[in-house]
């Protein structure tokens, strides 16, 4: 689709071609400091504390429990094989599906 993703500090806004949508209640936290499209199409948003993935209307969240202590996500990619990796505060994640490491 042609969604455009508008992250902010205070919230995340999806633009549909029509209207501007408030998705910011699906995040983890409100502050955004990424966001990327992986191959599958799924949109990942780095936060302060955390990364929420939507994949086609499902949220889910990912925390501090599932990343490692601290959560403070810079920056994401998407590798050759559509692996996600997230910069944070506490190193390097990469994402193989199912599981971080």
């Amino acid at each position: 689709n042609n969604n455009v993703w508008i992250g902010f500090g205070d919230g995340l806004m999806m633009f549909n071609g029509t209207a501007f949508i408030d998705l910011s209640e699906n995040l983890t936290f409100k502050n955004v400091t990424a966001i990327k499209k992986d191959m599958d199409g799924k949109i990942w948003i780095g936060t302060f504390y955390g990364l929420t993935c939507n994949d086609n209307g499902a949220w889910k969240k990912y925390t501090s429990s599932d990343l490692g202590l601290d959560s403070y996500i810079y920056a994401i990619t998407v590798d050759i094989n559509n692996k996600v990796w997230i910069s944070r505060n506490g190193g390097l994640s990469i994402y193989n599906g199912s599981m971080w490491s």
